[in-house]
């Protein structure tokens, strides 16, 4: 079915004359069921689902850790690295070396000098080399929310990747990351995930996470988060979809919808139910195989311990 089919299908249940066209049409009561879709399909997709939200809108998103090593000199007192040449480098890379402070950030870059925060001045004049790393990377497009435990380095099967609150990221970098622990940190920031400690090393990470991308464009099949075109299909159920129309329709001109709101409600409840998913799952190594692991389900496979 498409925005089409789906405004039609609500037009004949509401008594209304079924449409050629619903985006560009001129009547005023399709184009409000066209924006009820839009309404009804975001309020469907953030019902509660099981921990790990619907199953149509888990996706899995990869990246690799950059980082590059430089020589550069240090004066005491001042907060500008010298370095031969910068390129590579950028504003918002985190710094690790001699005589800079923790959690030292790039924030001014000319072609031979790197100048860190107001506060993060060198302790000692001299020469080493310096790991500059990427600490922000793009989150997908979609992006809404994580789904809880499952985080990992792919290449590090001893680790488990800890999600730490704004107030916990504070915390361990007035600590200059001491009693932090040797697992590997993020944090979402707007858009973002934000690794800690600072990429040494090029890592490949994984996680998976709920889209908001629940629309399929009806020309060239690409995901997007609303409808606007009548070909247009969604990954939400058709026959839900139309319930969700049918009340909204009547709720906003003051009939009684008490009935077609009840049966919309049930339907997304029942399908909520029958969503695959399950209980959280804490990814373990082989050794870890139980069947109950702090009353949290324990999926199976080659999986490395998770690090708590």
């Amino acid at each position: 079915m498409t925005l089409l089919t789906v405004v039609q299908n609500a037009c004949l249940s509401l008594g209304i004359n079924k449409p050629n066209e619903a985006v560009t049409s001129y009547d005023k009561q399709i184009l409000k069921l066209v924006a009820y879709a839009n309404k009804g399909g975001k309020e469907i997709i953030r019902y509660p689902a099981k921990d790990a939200g619907w199953s149509f809108l888990r996706k899995s998103f990869s990246f690799n850790s950059y980082f590059l090593q430089v020589t550069a000199s240090t004066t005491l007192g001042s907060n500008i690295l010298t370095l031969a040449d910068t390129t590579g480098i950028i504003v918002g890379y985190g710094v690790t070396g001699l005589n800079i402070p923790a959690y030292a950030i790039v924030t001014a870059v000319t072609p031979t000098t790197v100048t860190l925060g107001n506060i993060q001045n060198a302790t000692a004049t001299g020469s080493s080399t310096y790991t500059f790393s990427q600490i922000s990377y793009d989150l997908p497009v979609d992006y809404s929310s994580l789904i809880p435990n499952t985080y990992f380095p792919l290449n590090n099967t001893q680790w488990y990747s800890w999600q730490i609150t704004p107030a916990q990221a504070q915390w361990i970098k007035a600590r200059n990351g001491l009693y932090a622990g040797f697992s590997n940190r993020f944090m979402i920031q707007s858009k973002s995930i934000i690794l800690d400690p600072y990429p040494q090393s090029v890592n490949p990470y994984s996680l998976l996470y709920r889209s908001n991308a629940y629309v399929i464009d009806g020309e060239n099949q690409n995901y997007k988060t609303e409808f606007t075109k009548d070909v247009d299909t969604t990954l939400i159920d058709e026959e839900l979809l139309t319930e969700s129309l049918i009340w909204r329709f009547k709720a906003d001109r003051g009939l009684p919808y008490d009935e077609d709101y009840n049966i919309y409600e049930n339907h997304l409840s029942q399908l909520a139910g029958e969503d695959g998913g399950g209980g959280q799952d804490i990814i373990m190594g082989s050794d870890y195989l139980l069947n109950d692991y702090y009353g949290l389900n324990i999926a199976e496979g080659s999986w490395g311990y998770y690090g708590g």
